[in-house]
């Protein structure tokens, strides 16, 4: 369990509390994958790079307050990979000629003050006097108005460094609480306490005399409210809902509310004011309690929803266009939506293609991972068709026509699949169908059976209707209108601390039925970027061409440059030695090359492996592996342990594909490479017409598709909202732990939710009877429906605690 402040790293090395607990991160406290725990103690201490980068930023700026502040409540700051910034350049053309109008934008990852006074201090670190900031954690945006020189993709490139981004204002989206459901609240219980104080004098006998009637009156008054207020909640769901052919369990909630108060308001002008067997008080609790639990049922999902960005739309991508009428070329920034064939499009490094283009530029090096899964940058050269949805991981910006519309293209395509709305509906998750189809049926049957059988016996309407309303308020689902929406957010709390956020209200339901598991390969499995694998090949070399090739690596960016670096640190607790007398020549597709003492020396390619050469003898070949995230090993032992049926999906290279699983210890026939997007989702539709029950776990715009055909999916990606907000769930640290953690806890919850159904269904036996019967008083029904729902709330609480709060 992670300690209540984080652990963090100071000028003079690491505190000593990170010595003694070495599986704590320093940045936010979370557990550090053990395969990070053999690492040098400079990555050992975190349990992601993301975290390792914002701590380092942290402390070179200056800004160590913020772990004060944060007290522990710090997120893993997982952001790792390519993400579009194209459509900050309205903004900063705007900026950069004065223009001094409010510039909004979405913020995500802000959840604390301390994100709050962080946020404000980057600005501060680059804004004038005259600068100004608005931050509204409510909605998550942020309101800046600057003027030059403010560096506004400096200041976005500070805010990405700490675990924070910001995004396009239409990712804002609509207001979080469409219902008021939090005002709604907020006053129902104000005027149930009130209606609770004049109840209390009537039930201690006061049942006489002006102050009797007053009290009547102002319950009468304070009860209308209350239903004015909460009922509107209810009725447009059961209304929705019988529109649809459903019966919802709004339904008996608002039929409940209704029909109580107006009983208690035929029972008091039947008697003219004088009874003081009246529903009144216990109306207004009913609504408050009601309220409660809708209010708990949104408040897990907006909360993680917050985290990332939910705009999956073309509206975050842009590129740059030159134009010309004849005279020299003009640099402009449009929306891609607007691109059309035969644009010259300008892209620089780090840039997305958001259409399929020919290459004019001599040669080109993409990343594709994104749009196809291959982990390996591909070298374009002049001439050749670069797919849409290449990043540019080259040094120079090339130019390139575009040969298709952004209209038509396979990034339009991928970016317009959706969620099926089943999952993404607030309220039909499955138990709410389940328990509507038989707890709705029932309690209305019982309600016309009390009503019909009072009324003929004993003809008295007044009294009829008072039983209806007893049956009613009694069996008014109150232990699921709070227990269960509780039991779903302790769930989803304990969730969050392992770095698992659910987006969708029926996940839950819908994990407890998952049968298998499809995990997609790149920036899922492995972090996207090769490992050396035969490390004792750099030890069979002499001490100073360990040196040269140190240096030889240092200097360049490709991703076996950097996975030798990282080896060549690893063995040397003093880091790489630095050699000036070294002349570098990179040429891409080939390799590095240098000349040192009168020796030649080559880093070069020679099919899958690379070979170090000394003069014209090669003195080492290497091979790499893709590296795996920490934990993937273990994770899916586990998940094979308990059953599920596990395999990959990816469009990398089949031998790519076929390693990983033989590694992971997985079949050869549960991995399969080269699968395009359609391949995906016709694979996920396929498991399901066979009876499975899949969850799809990937990372990229290539894995949209499928993610809309399994039946749960999730991305291991956040950065850019293109494929989380298809998802019904992400991760929020490195690897795939979480996922385990977070079926058991579906499976868990399914069992407290139907040991709470069993409670009910022995209460509603017993208070039925009596209602039945006529025994079911006012002062009786204001006794056991709180106590149910109390009893039932600590049954739920007490199960869900995790081991380490039960001892």
């Amino acid at each position: 369990m992670a300690p209540k402040t984080p652990l963090r790293a100071t000028a003079g090395g690491p505190p000593a509390l990170a010595q003694a607990l070495p599986a704590v991160c320093t940045h936010c406290a979370a557990p550090v994958p053990e395969a990070r725990q053999a690492l040098p103690a400079d990555e050992s201490r975190f349990c992601c790079n993301g975290c390792k980068e914002a701590n380092a930023f942290l402390q070179d700026a200056g800004l160590n307050r913020f772990y004060d502040l944060a007290d522990g409540g710090i997120r893993a700051a997982n952001r790792e990979t390519k993400r579009p910034t194209l459509w900050l350049a309205p903004h900063r053309d705007a900026i950069a000629v004065g223009d001094r109008s409010p510039r909004k934008f979405a913020l995500f990852g802000v959840h604390c003050t301390a994100c709050v006074w962080l946020i404000d201090q980057l600005f501060r670190r680059r804004a004038t006097a005259a600068d100004t900031i608005h931050i509204d954690t409510a909605r998550g945006a942020i309101t800046l108005r600057v003027a030059p020189p403010f560096d506004l993709d400096a200041f976005a490139e500070d805010v990405l460094r700490v675990g924070m981004e910001l995004g396009p204002a239409k990712d804002l989206g609509a207001r979080r609480d469409p219902d008021g459901i939090t005002m709604r609240f907020g006053v129902a219980v104000a005027l149930a306490m009130n209606a609770m104080l004049f109840a209390f004098a009537i039930y201690a006998g006061l049942n006489e005399g002006p102050l009797f009637v007053l009290f009547q009156r102002l319950q009468l008054v304070i009860a209308g409210l209350s239903v004015l207020i909460a009922a509107p909640v209810f009725v447009k769901g059961a209304v929705g809902a019988l529109r649809r052919g459903v019966l919802h369990l709004d339904l008996p909630i608002a039929l409940g509310m209704l029909l109580a108060y107006a009983s208690a308001c035929i029972g008091y002008v039947a008697t003219n004011g004088g009874t003081s067997a009246a529903y009144f008080d216990t109306v207004t609790v009913f609504v408050a309690l009601m309220l409660l639990g809708r209010l708990l049922q949104r408040r897990v999902v907006d909360q993680n929803r917050k985290g990332l960005r939910e705009s999956a739309s073309a509206d975050l991508l842009y590129a740059n266009v030159l134009e010309s009428d004849g005279g020299p070329s003009r640099l402009k920034t449009v929306p891609a939506a607007n691109l059309v064939i035969g644009d010259r499009i300008l892209l620089a490094p780090g840039d997305l293609l958001p259409v399929d283009a020919t290459l004019t530029a001599p040669e080109l090096s993409v990343a594709l991972d994104w749009i196809r899964g291959e982990s390996a940058p591909v070298r374009m050269v002049e001439g050749a068709v670069v797919p849409g949805g290449a990043f540019h991981v080259g040094r120079r910006a090339v130019e390139l026509v575009a040969t298709e519309a952004f209209v038509d293209g396979r990034v339009a395509d991928l970016l317009t699949s959706a969620l099926p709305s089943d999952r993404n509906d607030a309220r039909e998750t499955a138990f709410d169908r389940a328990l509507a189809r038989y707890w709705v049926i029932t309690v209305l049957a019982l309600a016309v059976v009390g009503f019909g059988g009072w009324l003929l016996a004993t003809h008295d309407l007044p009294r009829a209707l008072a039983v209806t309303a007893a049956i009613l308020i009694v069996t008014c689902p109150c232990a699921f209108g709070i227990a269960t929406p509780l039991a779903y957010e302790l769930v989803q709390a304990g969730l969050r601390k392992s770095g698992f956020f659910v987006r969708t209200a029926g996940f839950l339901d819908r994990a407890a039925a998952v049968t298998a598991l499809v995990f997609d390969k790149t920036g899922t499995l492995t972090e996207g970027r090769p490992r050396l694998e035969n490390t004792e090949a750099l030890t069979r070399i002499s001490e100073e061409d360990r040196e040269v090739l140190g240096a030889l690596v240092a200097r360049s960016s490709h991703p076996k440059s950097k996975a030798l670096r990282d080896a060549l640190t690893a063995q040397r607790s003093g880091g790489l030695v630095w050699r000036n007398d070294l002349t570098v020549l990179e040429t891409a597709g080939e390799g590095l090359r240098a000349r040192c003492n009168d020796r030649r020396y080559a880093l070069l390619g020679a099919g899958e492996t690379t070979v170090f050469k000394k003069d014209d003898d090669t003195i080492a070949a290497f091979t790499f592996v893709e590296a795996e995230k920490a934990g993937v090993s273990r994770a899916l032992e586990e998940l094979r342990g308990e059953g599920y049926r596990i395999s990959l999906l990816s469009g990398d290279h089949p031998e790519k594909v076929a390693a990983l699983a033989s590694r992971l210890g997985l079949p050869a026939e549960a991995a399969r490479g080269n699968a395009r997007p359609e391949d995906k989702a016709a694979a996920l539709g396929a498991l399901a017409t066979a009876g499975e029950r899949t969850l799809f776990l990937g990372d990229g715009l290539n894995d949209s598709l499928a993610a809309t055909q399994a039946f749960v999916s999730g991305t291991a990606v956040v950065d850019h909202g293109m494929l989380a907000a298809k998802c019904d769930f992400y991760l929020g640290h490195q690897g795939i732990a979480a996922v385990p953690v977070a079926l058991r806890a579906a499976k868990q919850l399914r069992r407290v939710v139907r040991r709470n159904l069993a409670m009910a269904l022995a209460y509603n036996v017993l208070t039925v009877g009596l209602a039945l019967a006529g025994r079911m008083s006012p002062l009786l029904c204001a006794v056991v429906m709180p106590l149910s729902s109390l009893s039932t709330i600590a049954v739920t609480v007490l199960s869900l605690r995790s081991p380490s709060e039960r001892q």
